[in-house]
């Protein structure tokens, strides 16, 4: 088995599909005011993305959601609102019932034009779909297998483990980094859970683009950062041009698993 991974615990912000922007002291990161835009696009799933502005750096960050922005995502026009997605509580600012359905295209583009009049863009490949096969949990150990893409581009995962302890639920993640795979072969992956009395554990394994992968890391970082004050501020790694952020697309699957009782 190929372990290229880095175990992050609770500290994962991608676990319900997308990153809270609340999550991020932006007073910590360095750079000039500007805008911070967030979109993770699911297929089968509506459109939603949190676009705001950042304010200086010596002020207090406070997130403005009335900005007022023009959000297109390839022909579709997002609506400004206020919405809070019910499973995870991730709020956003733009979005469209219309559920993504990228059919046969490769890739899917960003255009948002601020209050300013300044144009932001980018643009995104879309993930093969993902499935989790094989999943065991025997006592405290937990396993399950996956199958890898011809194309290196799909081949960065991020997969949560959600174990439901009565009324608590302990997630741990990990970050899989099978870039370097140019084949469909099947990778198995294990896990040792820390407790020892559980009611389920749920698998989630994601399938996302690199440009996501390394933005989730510099997320984790520049929290980091601004809990250790020995530790410079990070930049975060995004694909936006003319602001901070993320637009990309993630496939995903999903196993729960009892465990003792």
């Amino acid at each position: 088995m190929n372990k290229m991974y880095l175990v992050f615990i609770g500290l994962f912000l991608l676990i319900s599909a997308c990153v809270s922007d609340q999550e991020l002291d932006f007073s910590t990161l360095k750079g000039d005011p500007g805008y911070f835009v967030e979109c993770y696009l699911k297929p089968g799933d509506i459109y939603k993305l949190s676009a705001t502005k950042i304010q200086p750096i010596h002020e207090d960050y406070i997130l403005d959601y009335s900005l007022e922005f023009l959000v297109t995502v390839d022909t579709i026009n997002l609506v400004q609102g206020l919405y809070k997605e019910a499973n995870s509580g991730y709020i956003f600012n733009y979005g469209h019932p219309f559920r993504f359905a990228p059919l046969l295209q490769k890739t899917v583009s960003l255009r948002v034009i601020s209050p300013e009049n300044d144009t932001i863009t980018s643009t995104t490949t879309i993930p093969e779909d993902v499935t989790i096969e094989d999943a065991q949990l025997k006592d405290k150990n937990l396993s399950f297998s996956f199958n890898t893409s011809p194309d290196g581009r799909h081949n960065y995962y991020i997969t949560s483990i959600a174990m439901y302890l009565q009324d608590t639920i302990d997630t741990e993640s990990v970050f899989l980094d099978y870039g370097h795979i140019h084949s469909v072969q099947t990778e198995e992956f294990e896990f040792e859970l820390k407790a020892d009395d559980y009611n389920q554990v749920e698998i989630n394994l994601k399938r996302v683009t690199r440009e996501n992968f390394d933005y989730q890391i510099s997320l984790w970082n520049a929290n980091k950062a601004n809990n250790d004050n020995l530790t410079f501020p990070s930049p975060l790694e995004g694909n936006l041009s003319n602001a901070m952020g993320i637009f990309t697309c993630y496939t995903e699957d999903t196993r729960v698993l009892h465990g003792k009782r």
